[in-house]
């Protein structure tokens, strides 16, 4: 949920925050999701098509410029929002830090006499399908993702050596850095050689699970094996900690008049912040591939910055010609 306080002054033009008033917040009662014009807006997910429509692009997007370009007011304003909001808890900041600090050992020369790159490859499955038309049915392939870090890394160390030459020794020292919703992700054949971004929480897939046992019964019934299966479906992860017995339509329907049990709290934490640990390894990236179609890919480019996402163009997008964009119909 994002609240925008219109009581304290509104915006610059760089999104310069105003000062945080000394006082108590609003009163409950005053917080808002519309009009817009209220002293105090609350949006959250059932608003925010009303609220950022095109009007919002229209005021916010820079019209003196092209492209991609035209989107860095927008892309400033989400960044000043991953910088106030975007904190983990104490033991996955700890993880975090040591997890950088491997993949930066990796990564240095002996004696540093130079260092590869860290390129990271976010692949998201589940219920977010492609923008480009041949995939809108399925999922973008492993290999497009593989074949553009490499393309990250030759096109770096191509001359890079002495006297212009290949820098096969920085090339050598680069590592790929794997983060998906699907866990089965991790185990084909593409990403053999690829880091997984961490180990901290890390979601078990059905295929890997422990073989279901028979059930003790006349018939012999086996118990279906648990596990995360295909990537992040919004159905599944509202279904998490409800009783084995629900109707099958339980996932597709999300009845949110039920307050969710304990154990199902516990789950859906953990599901989030293994992909929340897995964006913030994967920002601190060199070089990231993704799909722009997912959320979490143009975050990662939030996460980057601008001058080093866009600017430097080190944000790469598999899926189709788009470019980044801060919000999406």
């Amino acid at each position: 949920m994002l609240t925008i306080d219109r009581a304290y002054g509104k915006y610059s033009t760089y999104f310069q925050p105003p000062p945080l008033p000394n006082c108590r917040p609003p009163p409950r009662h005053e917080m808002l999701p519309c009009p817009h014009h209220a002293r105090h807006l609350v949006i959250s997910a059932a608003t925010v098509a009303y609220t950022f429509g095109g009007a919002f692009n229209d005021y916010f997007e820079d019209p003196k410029k092209m492209q991609v370009f035209r989107q860095q007011p927008i892309f400033a304003l989400t960044r000043m929002g991953y910088e106030a909001l975007f904190h983990l808890q104490s033991t996955d900041a700890s993880y975090l830090q040591s997890r950088l600090a491997d993949f930066a050992t990796k990564t240095t020369m002996d004696g540093n006499m130079g260092r590869g790159l860290s390129i990271g490859i976010h692949v998201r499955h589940g219920d977010r399908r492609p923008y480009e038309f041949q995939y809108k049915d399925s999922y973008i392939p492993n290999d497009i993702y593989l074949d553009e870090a490499r393309e990250q890394l030759y096109k770096t160390f191509e001359t890079s050596g002495k006297n212009g030459t290949e820098d096969l020794m920085s090339e050598m020292k680069s590592i790929f850095i794997v983060a998906s919703d699907d866990p089965d992700v991790y185990s084909t054949s593409e990403f053999s050689h690829a880091m997984r971004a961490q180990e901290h929480i890390s979601l078990a897939s059905k295929t890997n699970s422990a073989p279901p046992k028979p059930l003790p019964s006349p018939r012999k019934f086996v118990e279906e094996s648990v596990g995360w299966e295909g990537g992040f479906f919004a159905g599944m992860f509202w279904s998490l900690g409800k009783p084995s017995g629900s109707s099958a339509t339980a996932a597709k329907e999300i009845d949110t008049s039920i307050p969710p049990s304990a154990d199902a709290l516990k789950l859906r934490e953990l599901v989030g912040r293994a992909y929340l640990l897995d964006l913030a390894i994967l920002g601190k990236s060199d070089r990231v591939v993704c799909t722009v179609s997912s959320m979490g890919c143009r975050l990662l480019a939030v996460m980057m910055g601008w001058e080093n996402a866009i600017v430097k163009d080190h944000w790469k997008n598999v899926d189709g010609a788009f470019e980044w964009r801060g919000v999406e119909w």
